[in-house]
């Protein structure tokens, strides 16, 4: 058998295999720790779109974390994404979908695992920002 035709059967038998697999099931992948559904397009939610600003406190615990963080924070959701600027001039925001629930997660690895988990109603979004050991509690209200 030439180089050309093992290729070719090597080829054929890999389309083969892959038209027998599940079509009904889309691919998901994650990107920035957000699901990334491959195939047919998802709808995003858009109710919840606006401005949310609010306070960011450290919460109890038995790990001394950097008070710094304390203070006002903003968040975006535009078109079913939320952009939260949780250390303004120094990283990138956090970006995550907004679920039809109104739940939000949005996780990034700068020099640790950073996370923001939370729910929106439309008026306040509550969530927990984790940034490595420290947690911090956020309560936004929408201003916009």
């Amino acid at each position: 058998m030439t180089k050309n035709a093992t290729l070719t059967a090597a080829l054929g038998l890999a389309l083969a295999l892959a038209a027998c697999g599940d079509e009904t099931a889309p691919a998901t992948s994650t990107r920035g720790g957000t699901p990334v559904t491959q195939g047919a397009p998802v709808a995003r939610v858009t109710k919840f779109d606006g401005t949310y600003a609010g306070s960011v406190t450290p919460t109890s615990g038995a790990y001394s974390c950097p008070n710094a963080v304390r203070g006002n924070r903003s968040m975006t959701i535009n078109y079913g994404r939320a952009l939260l600027d949780m250390n303004p001039g120094r990283s990138t925001p956090l970006q995550g979908l907004v679920q039809a629930d109104g739940s939000l997660r949005a996780t990034d690895q700068i020099d640790r695992f950073i996370s923001v988990t939370g729910t929106t109603s439309g008026e306040q979004f509550v969530g927990t920002w984790i940034q490595g050991r420290c947690a911090y509690t956020l309560n936004f209200r929408r201003t916009g």
